[in-house]
């Protein structure tokens, strides 16, 4: 989401004077809070179309595998077999990364094992970066994070995954609007 919040900043944000801006965490109320008007829009990974709200993609990125720099798994192109058998972090926020990689695995006939659930992507490259633990993050937070801590970037083994965002490979973010019945009592 790093990508559009900051085109938002240095856009429209910063030369919008009485603007407020306010970012805070996807719930599962969201939509209830748009069709209210409490929210004017939101912006997650929604891959199914949101009946009664307007959908733009916005930003468009593939999932990477991020491990930690000396990890034993990051010195060669990583296969299915050797990413199925290693110890995976899990993000549990409200958007839909995990289970729509989840999904896909189980369609490829493949899986993951999840060691680690944890609340925000925000801490997970640290993490992966101090641990054996593997990451499947968006391509632009892991190489962002790649600047800041010991971590290796990678492709995932699977290119004939297909993700439900454009039916590719991709991982994207959504702004979703209400279209009808909206607004604020």
């Amino acid at each position: 989401i790093e990508p559009v919040v900051a085109s938002w900043i240095r856009g429209p944000a910063a030369h919008s004077p009485g603007l407020r801006l306010e970012i805070g965490a996807v719930a599962l109320e969201t939509p209830e809070a748009l069709s209210r008007g409490d929210v004017d829009f939101a912006v997650d990974v929604y891959p199914d179309p949101v009946e009664g709200f307007h959908v733009s993609h916005l930003y468009f990125d593939r999932f990477v595998c991020v491990l930690r720099k000396h990890h034993p798994a990051a010195r060669s192109r990583l296969t299915r077999r050797v990413y199925s058998r290693l110890h995976h972090l899990q993000v549990t926020g409200t958007g839909g990364g995990g289970n729509i990689l989840e999904m896909e695995l189980a369609r490829l006939g493949s899986s993951r094992k999840i060691a680690v659930w944890m609340p925000s992507l925000a801490t997970a490259p640290f993490t992966a970066s101090q641990t054996d633990w593997a990451l499947t993050a968006p391509s632009t937070r892991a190489r962002l994070s790649a600047k800041f801590f010991a971590i290796a970037v990678g492709p995932l083994p699977f290119p004939d995954a297909r993700f439900p965002f454009r039916r590719s490979r991709t991982n994207g973010l959504t702004q979703v609007r209400c279209t009808s019945g909206c607004g604020r009592a």
